[in-house]
C-alpha cells in the first residue's frame, strides 16, 4: 500500500484482454499536489500526454485536466471523486466506475462491471 493511501489497492483481471488492472487509492490532498506538479510541467512545455486527471464535483459537474489544460481555476471543494489516469494505473480518491475493459471514470458510487472483470486478491 502506498504511503499516500488509506485504503488497500484493488486488483482486477480483464478476462478478454488477458491482463490485470490495479486501482490505487490516494488522499485528495496528495492528488491535488500531483495536479499542481502536472500543471507546472505543462507550463515548462513537457509532454504530459500520458497522464490526465478527472474531478467529479458533488453538483455533478466534471473537470478534466490534461495536456489541453487552458489555465482555468480548479475548484478544491465539494469534490465527490478524483481519478489520475496514467499508463501504469488509475489513482482514485472517492468512488469510481469500471467498465468491462478496465477503464475507470469518477462516480458517486463505486461500480464494477459484472462482465469480463474478476477482482483478484
Amino acid at each position: 500500500m502506498a504511503k499516500w493511501s488509506t485504503k488497500k489497492n484493488r486488483n482486477f483481471r480483464i478476462i478478454d484482454l488477458d491482463c490485470d488492472v490495479t486501482v490505487e487509492f490516494a488522499t485528495r490532498k496528495w492528488l491535488f499536489e500531483c495536479i499542481e506538479d502536472y500543471i507546472e510541467s505543462l507550463g515548462y512545455g513537457y509532454d504530459m500526454s500520458d497522464a490526465a486527471y478527472e474531478i467529479l464535483y458533488k453538483d455533478g459537474t466534471i473537470d478534466y485536466i490534461n495536456e489541453e489544460y487552458d489555465g482555468h481555476k480548479i475548484r478544491k471543494t465539494n469534490i465527490a471523486s478524483i481519478i489520475e489516469h496514467n499508463p501504469c494505473t488509475d489513482v482514485v480518491y472517492g468512488n469510481f466506475e469500471m467498465n468491462e475493459y478496465g477503464a475507470t471514470v469518477t462516480a458517486f458510487e463505486t461500480t464494477i462491471s459484472n462482465e469480463n472483470i474478476m477482482e483478484i486478491a
